[in-house]
């Protein structure tokens, strides 16, 4: 199968509504061969990645140089600490021994799993704040002449000058991760 119909065919089977469908069907027809291509191997390495439903961040990131997969892969990292309540709970407990008596206070006053909710509603919380942070940059630059950005790099620490954001779009469908995927938990 050429690659313009495994695209389509991948477009037709994914949880998009008709239009998008559509559009994606009629806009990635009309790419060349070496865009098609990327947009497939990209797909490809976001649904290795865990991702699903990727046409769309997969032509945004080859027809507007936006780098998505490393956005969602922020998002998903993100995400899985606010999954991670045991791990964090034991992070906690190394940063402040002295105050396990103030934690066993809030273990008898929960539940265990309605402890575990409040947890993962507090870390998304805070998560939420960092990706405001890195989204909105420092609220201080005018007065430092200093501010910061998320770029994208390669393994080899090489990088592209992309810059990761989008963050407070907060389009990270947590349906949209495969996270039996995920062995880490």
């Amino acid at each position: 199968m050429d690659t313009l119909e495994e695209l389509k065919k991948i477009i037709k089977s994914e949880k998009l509504d008709n239009r998008a469908k559509e559009f994606y069907l009629s806009n990635i027809s009309s790419l060349d061969k070496e865009k098609q291509k990327a947009i497939l191997d990209l797909v490809v390495k976001m649904n290795n990645a865990g991702f699903r439903n990727n046409i769309p961040a997969a032509y945004s990131e080859v027809t507007e140089n936006i780098p998505q997969f490393a956005r969602m892969s922020v998002f998903k990292e993100m995400q899985k600490i606010v999954r991670d309540i045991e791990g964090n709970l034991e992070l906690a407990d190394e940063f402040y021994e002295d105050d396990k008596e103030l934690l066993d206070r809030f273990n008898d006053c929960f539940s265990e799993s309605e402890a575990e909710r409040f947890l993962k509603i507090y870390t998304k919380a805070v998560i939420s704040k960092f990706y405001s942070f890195l989204e909105e940059g420092n609220p201080r630059s005018e007065d430092d002449d200093l501010n910061w950005a998320l770029l994208e790099t390669k393994a080899d620490g090489s990088h592209s000058e992309r810059i990761i954001e989008g963050f407070l779009e907060d389009d990270f469908n947590e349906e949209d991760y495969d996270w039996n995927n995920e062995d880490e938990f």
